[in-house]
């Protein structure tokens, strides 16, 4: 119905408007670091002439309804950042709850979407791979920026719909399953199920309004998030520290 697309469409633009706002931040802490300038600066705008680079649209391109964003993507009028080719990155493996617990209060769904495109557009700047499989009482099909379109990869994200149980424990072993060697895995939930002894442990786990001991002792990096910018740019940097040299 046209109101439920409405709905939809005003859902997603909460999504974007954080990311944008985390973005700016990320931009800063660059800068007061002293890292290298690897992205670019924000006075270089050029077109996207590839979907590899979507990552680097600008915000406001991609809050607008779907026939819009359509016809610039189709008409090569979706603006990007001109970014300097991004040093060898690290690969990210994301475990992110989908159970209709996340649906309320809606902040939860808002601010979890929001840090999958953060650590998703992070890791494709580094020059990483990115993998997500989202979880309710099982795991889902995993996704990942080797072998899925990126635009299917952002549309699953920005779509996604909170229902179903939780099973904490089956996405860490799935994680388990998946794991390459040398990438970071980090964990979205608000679940406070207790997971066994002989689970797996992940790198950084994010624990959202809530606390789960047994999910503490599971994690290199534990976060009882808060929804805001700042708790999203926390996660980023753990995602980053907690990879092995």
């Amino acid at each position: 119905s046209t109101s439920a697309r409405l709905a939809e469409l005003a859902d997603v633009e909460k999504v974007l408007a954080l990311l944008k706002k985390v973005e700016a931040s990320l931009s800063v802490s660059e800068e007061e670091r002293g890292r290298p300038a690897r992205f670019g600066t924000l006075s270089s705008l050029t077109f996207l002439k590839s979907l590899e680079n979507l990552p680097r649209a600008v915000a406001s391109d991609l809050a607008v309804d779907d026939i819009l964003f359509e016809y610039r993507l189709a008409a090569g009028l979706l603006r990007v950042w001109e970014f300097r080719e991004p040093a060898s990155g690290r690969d990210v493996l994301v475990l992110a709850d989908k159970s209709g617990s996340m649906k309320s209060p809606e902040e939860k769904t808002v601010w979890s979407r929001a840090l999958l495109l953060a650590l998703l557009k992070r890791t494709l700047r580094r020059g990483g791979e990115f993998r997500l499989r989202f979880f309710d009482d099982q795991p889902h099909e995993a996704l990942d920026t080797r072998s899925t379109p990126l635009l299917d990869i952002v549309e699953r994200i920005l779509r996604v719909e909170a229902e179903g149980g939780t099973d904490i424990t089956k996405a860490m072993r799935a994680a388990e399953e998946d794991a390459r060697g040398g990438e970071t895995i980090v964990l979205v939930t608000d679940g406070e199920d207790r997971i066994p002894e002989d689970a797996p442990v992940v790198d950084v786990a994010i624990m959202v309004l809530g606390h789960n001991e047994s999910l503490r002792k599971h994690s290199k990096h534990y976060l009882s998030a808060k929804l805001t910018e700042d708790e999203i740019l926390r996660v980023v940097e753990y995602a980053e520290e907690s990879v092995p040299a």
